[in-house]
């Protein structure tokens, strides 16, 4: 693949759209070099070099999706650009808003969510969340009319999209369970999206387990020269410019602090739920979740902080609204 001069979006977005052109092309898109098939010449702000050159951090479902639109399109224009896909997704996202919570209260919601400062700007460089986010909205939706099988392929498209789906995914059988679903069906919809996730990671791991792992997991977690560099105006970078972390690439046991931020919201939610069955709660439960977990993690950017706040602010709004 020849590297192209050409004006790339940000970098999450731009590797999202070449991991897709690997895979036309028979590529393995873990283990990549996204450098020389063009990524270098995106723009970068860092002190460092940009992790996104040697590595693929998301699972498939994040290049996977787009894939067919992304093969038309390059068939019948010889062109793509991943924000078309993230556009689509953002309009999902508003009439999905708009169905959860019906009237006003889902067109405020659908403001709130949109209309955080920097959104605009952050859509325009690729807010690649969007697809994640719409995918967990229909999860609940899908929940909300008891279909819970299909909830369970929704949940399991969204955890092969972004790993941090997982996340909500007890919050929205929470949300299920308190509203009289029992245990046999919720059991049923966990088959179905532990078999979803699994169809789509199962490939790459046949393909090469090794690259798979150390793009997804270590690359994340792990420390050494292998590690993503600690940055962001996270917990991490905080430990790091107070000087217990020696080291931007020092292993550090971060899991462990967002196995604990998970699991204090989640418990919350199951408090704060079985007191209260409102959709909008779910709303900022998974906002809180994304933002308190994605906060103690190895690096905290202004997406991550985004996500976690049109989150909150979509579940305020409709919450505010309905009730008013």
């Amino acid at each position: 693949m020849a590297r192209t001069r050409r004006s790339l979006p940000a970098a999450s977005c731009s590797r999202a759209k070449l991991a897709g052109d690997f895979v036309l092309h028979g590529i393995d898109p873990y283990g990549a070099d996204y450098g020389r098939a063009g990524l270098a010449a995106a723009p970068w702000g860092e002190s460092f070099p940009s992790p996104a050159l040697h590595h693929l951090v998301t699972w498939p479902g994040q290049f996977l999706f787009p894939l067919p639109l992304q093969a038309l399109s390059r068939l019948v224009f010889g062109w793509w650009d991943e924000r078309v896909f993230l556009l689509i997704s953002a309009v999902a996202i508003w009439l999905l808003l708009g169905a959860l919570f019906p009237g006003i209260p889902g067109r405020m919601a659908a403001v709130a969510f949109f209309l955080v400062p920097g959104h605009s700007l952050l859509a325009v460089l690729g807010d690649n969340d969007l697809p994640v986010v719409a995918l967990l909205l229909a999860a609940l939706l899908a929940a909300q009319y008891r279909r819970f099988l299909l909830m369970g392929v929704l949940l399991g498209c969204a955890i092969v999209t972004k790993q941090h789906a997982l996340l909500a995914v007890p919050l929205v059988v929470t949300w299920a369970a308190v509203r009289g679903v029992d245990a046999r069906t919720i059991a049923r919809a966990a088959v179905v999206t532990t078999g979803v996730t699994a169809a789509f990671l199962a490939p790459f791991l046949l393909w090469d387990a090794a690259a798979f792992v150390r793009d997804t997991v270590v690359f994340l977690i792990g420390g050494g020269t292998d590690a993503y560099p600690i940055n962001g105006f996270g917990l991490s970078a905080i430990l790091l410019s107070a000087g217990v972390i020696h080291g931007a690439r020092d292993a550090f046991p971060f899991a462990l602090l967002e196995l604990i931020a998970a699991g204090a919201v989640w418990k919350a939610a199951w408090v704060w739920l079985r007191r209260r069955v409102a959709i909008a709660d779910v709303l900022i439960l998974m906002g809180l979740v994304f933002a308190s977990v994605l906060f103690v993690s190895r690096y905290f950017h202004d997406t991550h902080l985004l996500l976690g706040v049109e989150l909150i602010l979509a579940g305020l709004a409709a919450r505010a609204w309905r009730t008013a």
